[in-house]
């Protein structure tokens, strides 16, 4: 017993040497609530700042580590510019020209060195006489982020040129329920001498509703006269038919008969007056959450707009400018339909499932009238040639 008092005693005196201001609580034992409150008298404040790397880093900071030279604009950027299609987004970035209001060229470069893709896919042209994608038919409100290369690199494609824009759709919202519709319109002074032709009842909207097509009647003739109509060959088809000789009065009526099946109300207006440019666009999505860890949503828009232009055009003889020379009137009515839907499901913030449809309709209806003159029929006799021309040319591409 003495031994532990001592051996006890001498712990106690080695703690008082060495923490010697503490000893004074071997007087007394201090209870529950005192304990708390001297701990709270001690103990500090610990406040740690943190700062979130802002988007505008964010995407220098991607600039700085790519290895070519891109151009980056996410969803939070387009939104705080307020566009509503990625050709006007577009036109903010350094280095794009807009030209025409829908068609993006990268460093001056015309439309046969860009190239435009759609979540990695190359997108061809809805117009066959261009290398480049109308802009203005896509919405900004299922964009997600815009990539803009203007170097190569191994991972796009090898007909990589001047430029490379990669549109990225969002599937559905982030924040739920969105509305949003734009109605516009618009008046051209110079185009007030409008040339129209009675064309179909589906004009107003870009295609044709059988007006334009060939008659079955003809397609019929064209198959029994093996693709020729001429009288040299129809007179052949007959004689071999009937087993006799055929007459060319025969074959000169059944000519005629099958060139009467066309459609031939083709007559040109030419007092059609000024007609005003009409748009409009509606966007709608939506997005749900599937227990803690599912999201789906969808996000759709549709886009139509349709305008009337005029042009005229002079070319005149170097050597006899003002008696050969050619003079045409043109009108073109453009009409262009868009159609959008992006939907997905998406599990946790890893994984996700995505479907993009995009329809595009771009239509050019032109009618023109030209008048010429050359060394046979000069401007100063009187007499010339008239030349009437009618183009349906409708594009669209799923």
């Amino acid at each position: 017993m003495k031994a532990s008092l001592s051996l006890f005693g001498l712990a106690v005196m080695l703690g008082s040497t060495t923490l010697a201001a503490p000893a004074v609580a071997e007087e007394g034992v201090a209870g529950p609530d005192e304990m708390v409150q001297a701990d709270e008298a001690v103990m500090e404040e610990v406040v740690v700042l943190g700062r979130l790397q802002s988007e505008a880093q964010a995407l220098m900071q991607d600039r700085i580590e790519d290895g070519a030279v891109v151009d980056n604009l996410d969803s939070d950027s387009i939104a705080r510019m307020g566009d509503s299609t990625v050709a006007a987004t577009l036109r903010r970035v350094s280095g794009l020209t807009l030209v025409n209001d829908k068609f993006v060229y990268i460093r001056g470069l015309g439309e046969r060195y860009s190239s435009t893709s759609l979540n990695g896919a190359y997108i061809p042209s809805p117009d066959l006489t261009r290398n480049v994608v109308p802009l203005d038919l896509f919405p900004a409100s299922i964009v997600s982020s815009l990539s803009i290369q203007k170097t190569f690199s191994p991972d796009i494609s090898a007909n990589f040129a001047g430029g490379s824009v990669n549109i990225v759709t969002n599937p559905f919202p982030d924040e739920g329920f969105n509305f949003s519709a734009e109605v516009g319109s618009g008046m051209n002074s110079e185009s007030d001498d409008l040339i129209s032709y009675a064309g179909g009842s589906d004009d107003k909207w870009g295609t044709d509703d059988g007006s334009r097509s060939l008659p079955g009647r003809l397609m019929a003739g064209l198959e029994q006269y093996s693709g020729s109509l001429g009288l040299s060959n129809i007179l052949d088809t007959l004689s071999r038919s009937n087993g006799q000789a055929a007459s060319l009065a025969d074959a000169t009526a059944a000519n005629q008969s099958l060139l009467l099946s066309l459609n031939r109300n083709i007559g040109l207006d030419l007092n059609k007056g000024s007609t005003p440019d009409r748009q409009g666009r509606v966007t709608i999505g939506n997005s749900f959450d599937i227990g803690q860890d599912f999201q789906t949503g969808f996000q759709m828009s549709g886009a139509y707009d349709t305008k009337w232009r005029a042009t005229e055009r002079t070319s005149r003889l170097f050597g006899a400018p003002e008696q050969q020379f050619e003079t045409e009137n043109e009108t073109t009515q453009s009409v262009n339909v868009t159609g959008t839907l992006t939907t997905g499901l998406r599990y946790t913030t890893d994984h996700e499932v995505t479907l993009s449809s995009i329809y595009l309709r771009n239509t050019d209806d032109e009618a023109a009238i030209s008048d010429s003159y050359n060394e046979n029929r000069l401007f100063s006799e009187g007499a010339g040639f008239r030349n009437y021309r009618f183009e349906f040319e409708e594009r669209e591409m799923w």
